[in-house]
């Protein structure tokens, strides 16, 4: 088990990246040395620290190098893990800064849409239009109202 390093509680915060989303900014030490269950495992300070104390001592060190050699590939195993979390969680943060430069992109392109319009020549176009309107309602309304008989005069 566990003999000599423990780690204090780290809070571990949310930090939001986007409407509704968060993203755990830290991680724990424990997360990052802890080797097999933390409950009855140990962590990779302890087992350096075995490891110092069978070299200090001499003799033969091959059955102590050969367990801390073990649980050290598991550490670091458990390190790559935590690793690529992080890495996980970057890439994420990423991609939302891309969308959201991309929203904000998109809004000032739409704003400059609306605030740069030549309200002159949208006054003239729509002028237009409506004449235009009104011509074709005004021929509406007379050619509905003909009869055949009105044709053959």
């Amino acid at each position: 088990g566990a003999t000599g390093y423990v780690f204090p509680p780290t809070v571990v915060s949310e930090i939001p990246i986007a409407d509704g989303q968060t993203i755990q900014a830290t991680e724990s030490a424990k997360r990052v040395f802890q080797i097999g269950d933390p409950v009855t495992g140990t962590n990779t300070l302890d087992v350096l620290a075995k490891l110092t104390a069978a070299l200090k001592a001499g003799g033969d060190v091959t059955a102590a190098t050969g367990e801390a050699l073990d649980k050290l590939k598991t550490g670091n195993e458990q390190i790559a893990t935590v690793q690529a979390s992080l890495g996980v969680r970057g890439a994420r943060i990423e991609m939302q800064q891309a969308l959201q430069t991309t929203a904000a992109n998109d809004r000032a392109a739409l704003r400059s849409d609306i605030e740069d319009v030549d309200i002159t020549s949208a006054i003239t176009e729509m002028q237009q239009i409506m004449t235009v309107l009104q011509a074709t309602q005004a021929s509406f309304t007379k050619l509905s109202g003909l009869s055949l008989f009105d044709y053959l005069k």
